[in-house]
């Protein structure tokens, strides 16, 4: 591992950490958000007004994420961090080992997040999309 390059990704990892840090919280956002229309729509019904709870609750499950993506996103998060430990112990050591495999392990976990960063935020409307026309789609139970 170069000096440079270490200066490099001990600046870039952080960015692409705090990106995925804000679209998880805007996810958990909007399911918390999502929820409590649900909460309100069935005391509303169980107090007689027609609110409709069904489509409030669909809705709840269009926004709620995949457990998978959950635990690709908290696996994503553990390891930028422990690539930013890794750049800062390297940098501020005083004698400098070649770090072969902890150069590897920080280029492929940046180019890793970065690449996921991208698609979530490109194919997120597109999943959802999807997943509310499985939803509208009639169900044969045959």
């Amino acid at each position: 591992m170069t000096e440079s390059f270490a200066t490099a990704m001990v600046t870039v990892i952080p960015i692409i950490l705090l990106v995925a840090v804000v679209e998880v919280q805007q996810r958990g956002r909007l399911t918390v958000e999502t929820l409590t229309r649900l909460r309100l729509a069935v005391e509303a019904e169980r107090g007689g007004d027609p609110t409709d709870a069904t489509a409030v609750l669909r809705e709840a499950r269009m926004s709620k994420p995949p457990a998978l993506a959950t635990f690709l996103w908290g696996v994503l998060c553990a390891a930028h961090v422990v690539a930013e430990l890794i750049l800062i112990f390297w940098l501020a050591g005083s004698e400098r080992p070649p770090g072969t495999w902890q150069a590897s392990f920080v280029a492929y976990t940046a180019a890793v997040g970065f690449v996921l960063v991208i698609l979530v935020a490109v194919l997120s409307p597109y999943f959802q999309a999807a997943r509310i026309r499985a939803e509208r789609r009639p169900r044969s139970f045959l």
